[in-house]
């Protein structure tokens, strides 16, 4: 039997075991619970309970089945030490010469400027030292409609070229408007520059990847032409507050043999996570372009979560997509407060259920259709679970049909329907828990992985109380997510702001504010379960108090100073921690370095400092002038009114739709510029000696700015 035939029998082989255990055991499990709720007669509480058991059931069965292979796969072929793509400097530099030049493209909307270019510089120190510079080039594609953050990526922009010259080709632009948001952003890139390259490396904002392992993603898609989307899973790291740890913790443990399990079941018909993978250009341009879909939105219009429709289209295209969980040196940033979690989920949510709709149309493959309604269930199971929640206090609180009757025959509930409760509790719970046992063997068996996690000790102890604050706010994101779900469904658009990336501790003010529709619930769910019984509350008494208790709660994961306690004591460790990768600390030095650089230029305003630096407005107005004359508003005295306000020290007046209209103009900035210089004795001398001007400066037009990547 040749290997992919092989390979195909195996594969087909764990999807039908998992398609017919998971139904095998969920009609099993629903026969036990129905004989507990109908054990007297039907009635349309124990049929409601039984219908949610049986999709709740069949959903945890699934996730258990796929991380329980991974389990397998782990443990049966053995993991090389993942170390190897960043011992920089350790290895021979691989052999790129016959790779095709790759595009890093990484689009930007609204964020923390130091973080991105801190991010570039980092992965220009890996290429550098692995020999791989000649390999990419670097897109930094920006959507930002802040103006004061517009021109804080020029000016870094400007810095990096200063910096690093030609050892790396890296080009930025600016849209002057935010079409179909993050996708429009790549659809844009693909348009413009896309033929140039055979692949592009999608990374977000706040995404590192180790030069190796990039350059190992271009070999891998140039050794195939059948794959459109190689995924590398990318690991949370390089955050400090409690709930970030927690998030890195789980993931750097329990990833690895989801991801096994995952990438073992889908084989070529993976998922894509809209970064920190490698995309067969001139395939997704033909193949991805994003549909309408019919009505309003929110479940209507342009679609929201672009990711795993464009894994759909390139797939229907004829291409593979391929979940490389083998691969390391992928990272990101996750959110450090539960509060910017259910932010970022929202606007999840609400393209997730959008999802839906694609699934129902005609011409998508199997597992495509399954990854969408997987995505949309990973929201609707918690109006689900609250809905089971509330329909079985429903069923407790009932009173038998025969009371106040004389009715000696009447049917009883015994200790075994109790004990066939007892029993799909614990079965229900073995089912939710096993997985973070599994991985955690699959660590005791590999050596290295035991440092990683500061020893079996403290990672088993980092285990347990991991499972302790994931029980406390599952119940919180249960609520959060039945109310996103809700108000996308009644109509309620999410707006899609620049994510919170940054580590802010939540005040408690702040925190009550934002939790008191939980604090409710909360109050709610243990005023009902005393109604039915003491039992029913001491049961539910995990759910109401987490409820209850969910502003202090989140108060306390968004600390900061917990998160370092515990690092101290070296628990919720990771590798990322204990040996920090090349990567990632070249990231850290080079954002310490351009924090230090932006405190003093901010001493400036940046809408002044763009008029009057020659080499920035220079840039500035070269970029501009990459755009069609339609995209550019009309110019007229108002603009140039507006700029000599801010060249006179009126710029604080200035708002921000004027600050936008006035850098949108290049024309404006350009005249801006040249009266700034002749007129600097009238204006504001303070402004020339901060940015080093005064009698030595050149006069504008002599220092020519770094050229701009052309748009034809």
């Amino acid at each position: 039997m040749a290997p992919e035939t092989r390979s195909f029998f195996y594969v087909a082989l764990v999807r039908y075991f998992i398609a017919t255990v998971a139904g095998l055991a969920t009609i099993w499990a629903t026969t036990l619970f129905s004989q507990v709720v109908l054990w007297d007669r039907p009635s349309f509480r124990g049929l409601l309970l039984t219908a949610l058991f049986t999709i709740l059931f069949f959903w945890i069965v699934l996730n258990f089945l796929s991380v329980f292979f991974g389990f397998l796969r782990s443990m049966f072929t053995g993991l090389r030490a993942p170390d190897y793509f960043d011992r920089l400097g350790t290895d021979r530099p691989p052999d790129v010469s016959d790779l095709p030049r790759t595009a890093v493209v990484i689009p930007i909307y609204n964020e923390d400027v130091e973080e991105v270019f801190a991010g570039v510089y980092a992965m220009h120190d890996s290429m550098k030292k692995s020999g791989t510079t000649g390999l990419f080039d670097v897109f930094v594609m920006s959507d930002t409609t802040n103006p004061d953050v517009w021109i804080e990526e020029e000016r870094a922009f400007l810095a990096l070229r200063r910096r690093l010259g030609g050892s790396i080709r890296c080009h930025y632009r600016r849209r002057p408007k935010n079409v179909s948001r993050k996708a429009g952003n790549i659809e844009d890139f693909v348009v413009r520059w896309g033929a140039r390259y055979e692949f592009m490396i999608v990374l977000d904002a706040d995404s590192t990847m180790s030069a190796l392992t990039m350059a190992e993603m271009v070999r891998r898609m140039a050794s195939d032409p059948e794959v459109g989307i190689l995924q590398v899973p990318p690991l949370p790291a390089s955050r400090r507050s409690l709930f970030a740890r927690v998030q890195q913790f789980a993931s750097a443990l329990y990833s690895g043999v989801f991801a096994a399990g995952f990438s073992l079941w889908t084989a070529d018909a993976g998922n894509y996570f809209g970064h920190n993978a490698i995309i067969r250009t001139r395939a997704f341009a033909k193949h991805c372009k994003l549909p309408l879909l019919p009505g309003k939105p929110p479940l209507g219009g342009e679609i929201l979560s672009h990711d795993f429709v464009e894994a759909a289209l390139i797939q229907r295209g004829g291409y593979k997509v391929i979940v490389a969980d083998d691969l390391p040196g992928s990272y990101e940033e996750c959110p450090t407060s539960l509060l910017d979690f259910a932010v970022r989920d929202q606007r999840w949510c609400q393209g997730n259920l959008q999802h839906v709709r694609l699934a129902m149309r005609p011409g998508f493959g199997v597992f495509s259709r399954i990854h969408f309604l997987m995505g949309a269930m990973s929201y609707v199971a918690s109006p689900l679970w609250l809905l089971f929640i509330l329909a079985g206090l429903a069923f407790m609180g009932a009173p038998p049909p025969w009371k106040g009757a004389v009715d000696p025959g009447a049917p009883a509930f015994t200790e075994y329907h109790a004990a066939q409760s007892l029993f799909l509790f614990a079965v229900v719970m073995a089912l939710l828990l096993l997985p973070k046992l599994f991985a955690l063997a699959h660590m005791l068996r590999n050596p290295w992985m035991k440092a990683w996690f500061g020893g079996v000790r403290r990672a088993s102890a980092s285990v347990i109380l991991e499972t302790a604050l994931s029980v406390l706010t599952a119940p919180v994101m249960m609520v959060f997510h039945t109310v996103f779900v809700v108000s996308t469904l009644l109509g309620r658009v999410v707006r899609w702001d620049a994510q919170n990336r940054g580590e802010r501790p939540l005040p408690l003010g702040e925190a009550l504010r934002a939790y008191r529709l939980h604090a409710g619930v909360g109050i709610g769910l243990t005023a009902l379960s005393l109604m039915v019984s003491p039992g029913a509350a001491l049961f539910l008494a995990p759910v109401s108090l987490s409820l209850v208790f969910a502003g202090f709660i989140a108060k306390a994961l968004s600390s900061v100073r917990l998160g370092d306690s515990l690092r101290r004591g070296r628990l919720l460790m990771t590798r990322s921690e204990l040996m920090t990768p090349h990567v990632l600390a070249r990231k850290a030095a080079h954002l310490l370095r351009l924090r230090g650089e932006a405190a003093a230029e901010r001493e400036v305003d940046p809408l002044v400092r763009a008029m009057m630096d020659p080499a920035l407005n220079a840039l500035h107005c070269s970029l501009l002038q990459l755009w069609d004359e339609e995209t550019r508003p009309p110019r007229d005295a108002a603009s140039r009114r507006l700029a000599l306000m801010a060249l006179c020290g009126g710029v604080a007046r200035l708002s921000r739709a004027e600050r936008v209209s006035i850098l949108s103009d290049y024309r404006t900035m350009r005249w801006s510029h040249h009266v700034a210089w002749q007129e600097r004795a009238e204006l504001t001398p303070d402004v020339f000696r901060l940015i080093g001007g005064g009698t030595s400066l050149p006069v504008p037009g002599q220092e020519a700015a770094p050229a701009a990547p052309t748009s034809r």
